[in-house]
């Protein structure tokens, strides 16, 4: 089968659409890939690309086409995230049916991260090429905006409902990382449950089977004897930041010197963070920055429990956040101050130990009777994880899942056509 990927970023830059498009060619299926000139995080063009530079590329021995666009610090300041966005869905939409009219495809698959604008371009394909297009929501808009500090004025958001409502009606399919996107997209939109599936996330098998523990940083050699728990990814409004920084404050109140909270990652809240410790005098917490998705395994090798924190928002409530998969991978015991999906996960794999969102004293509370925990209680949560994992977000359970989802949507393409 060939199969056209469409995301707006793509290696190098460092998101789980990678490890998919290495997947699924490593099972034979024939992917291309149109993507935007890499610019994400930093908001900067990667070395060797640039607005002018060429569009066809390779990565990973997959032929990739890359778009030129506006990158995300752009000087239109406030307006280049949004430029940025607009950007690649205005341009590929132009010039995608030109650079790619020689090549023939069974279908498009768009992975829907922000912005969902990137299934405008698929969408255009898929009516000149016909042929089907599904759309794997990884965000729900506009309220994944809202819930991470835009806030938008109410015709804008009356005007991207109705856009976002267009996209939903003429993909072909939509899937969903979690069940309870699937049935809010069914009953905001109106979308028939047979247009509409679950298709959970998967990871890169780098945190499987891992145990490297290479930690190169004295601050930390000194506390590894400590409980570790650790947080990693994005440091930003989504995370609720303050509530890991409040319950630092607490550990360190109740003289708590053993357990210390390490965080590995960047955002737009990280000099926050790091004000508030040291404003507060929280040694208690160390801020280690972002590194590369393949040294995650020794930082988590290195700890003893697994941290994942989420803001009290109805978006974060319905979704599973991607590095709780990972976090499951791993084989360790994880701490979880959030509700509703990722919750709900956490507690009927027996994983670990769940606190409401937002609830400093509690996540505190569950903190300390972790660290309380002998070594064989830790080693059955991590087991438990890891086994749930293997059940239910494994590679090979997401490629079955996949491939019977895309034969089903292809079958059904051209029965239609007839």
């Amino acid at each position: 089968m060939k199969i056209l990927i469409v995301s707006q970023y793509f290696h190098p830059e460092n998101l789980p659409i990678n490890f998919i498009a290495k997947l699924l060619k490593e099972h034979g299926q024939e992917i291309n890939v149109l993507t935007g000139k890499p610019n994400y995080p930093k908001g900067k063009y990667f070395a060797g690309h640039s607005f002018f530079s060429k569009i066809l590329g390779e990565e990973f021995s997959i032929k990739v086409f890359r778009i030129p666009i506006t990158p995300r610090g752009s000087r239109f300041r406030t307006f280049g995230l949004a430029f940025n966005y607009l950007s690649f869905a205005f341009i590929a939409s132009i010039i995608a049916p030109f650079i790619l009219r020689k090549e023939k495809y069974d279908v498009i698959f768009v992975y829907a991260n922000s912005p969902i604008t990137k299934t405008i371009p698929a969408i255009t394909l898929g009516k000149i090429k016909k042929i089907p297009v599904v759309l794997w929501v990884q965000d729900l808009w506009p309220q994944s905006l809202e819930a991470s500090g835009f806030r938008l004025p109410k015709i804008l958001l009356t005007a991207l409902s109705k856009i976002i409502s267009i996209i939903y009606g003429n993909v072909d399919h939509i899937a969903c990382q979690s069940s309870a996107f699937k049935e809010k997209i069914m009953n905001d939109f109106n979308i028939p449950r047979e247009k509409i599936s679950y298709l959970p996330n998967t990871i890169d098998d780098l945190f499987l089977n891992s145990t490297k523990n290479n930690i190169d940083f004295d601050i930390l050699n000194k506390i590894k004897n400590n409980f570790k728990i650790l947080f990693t990814g994005n440091v930003g409004e989504a995370q609720s930041m303050d509530t890991i920084l409040r319950s630092a404050k607490e550990l360190k109140e109740k003289s708590f010197k053993n357990i210390n909270y390490i965080i590995v990652g960047s955002g737009s809240k990280l000099d926050y963070c790091k004000q508030f410790a040291q404003t507060e005098g929280l040694d208690n917490i160390f801020f280690l920055g972002q590194h590369p998705l393949e040294e995650m395994p020794n930082f988590i090798n290195f700890a003893d429990a697994l941290l994942i924190s989420l803001k009290d928002e109805e978006i974060f409530n319905l979704t599973i956040p991607n590095k709780l998969q990972s976090y499951m991978a791993s084989q360790k015991p994880i701490i979880g101050s959030l509700n509703g999906e990722g919750a709900k996960i956490i507690k009927i794999s027996k994983s670990g130990l769940v606190s409401n969102a937002e609830d400093s004293h509690l996540l505190t509370k569950n903190v300390i009777e972790m660290a309380s925990f002998k070594k064989e209680k830790l080693e059955e949560l991590g087991k438990n994880a890891k086994d749930f994992f293997q059940t239910n977000f494994s590679s090979k359970i997401f490629n079955q899942k996949v491939m019977s989802l895309f034969d089903e949507v292809i079958r059904n393409y051209k029965s239609s056509e007839r």
